[in-house]
């Protein structure tokens, strides 16, 4: 099974629309940092991350003292990634991961290096591959999140849209 690590925008994304019990469905090992965890500040958020943590659904990765420096050398010689950001491709290299991110700087890095990014599209189209959500529940939620993320490339939410209302 693969494992994904993902950066907090993702995250909170999904736990602000009310998917991140769906995207836990997937048929992937989930994990994150310590770091990423702890950008998680609402009540709503670390109610689902210490959920998912309790019933085994994400793993933290804490970071040693070596991989900390790591992570420091990481954060020092890359431009526009934060240190929270820093330490999510640190582990996706290490962990041979797929690597889950909304942020564009981040995600331009992580392919620098080839290796493997997706966003929050790419997991709604595994939602939907996995028949996981229906269309209409699809469509619903892709406009929710257009409303609450005005980074999203717009014309292929909405050409997902239109290809999930068609079925």
């Amino acid at each position: 099974m693969n494992i994904v690590i993902n950066d907090a925008s993702i995250l909170i994304d999904l736990i602000e629309i009310d998917l991140i019990d769906s995207f836990w469905e997937l048929p992937f090992i989930f994990c994150t940092t310590d770091f990423v965890a702890n950008e998680i500040k609402s009540e709503k958020g670390r109610t689902a991350i210490n959920t998912a943590i309790g019933k085994g659904k994400i793993e933290i990765y804490n970071s040693s003292t070596e991989q900390l420096g790591k992570i420091n050398e990481i954060f020092n010689s890359s431009k526009g990634i934060s240190f929270q950001d820093s330490s999510v491709f640190y582990f996706a290299k290490e962990k041979h991961a797929i690597l889950l991110t909304g942020d564009k700087n981040l995600k331009i890095f992580t392919e620098s290096f080839r290796l493997t990014s997706h966003g929050i599209i790419w997991i709604f189209d595994k939602l939907f591959e996995h028949n996981i959500l229906t269309p209409p529940i699809l469509v619903a939620k892709m406009k929710e999140l257009l409303d609450i993320n005005s980074r999203l490339p717009r014309e292929i939410c909405l050409n997902r849209i239109k290809d999930w209302e068609g079925m």
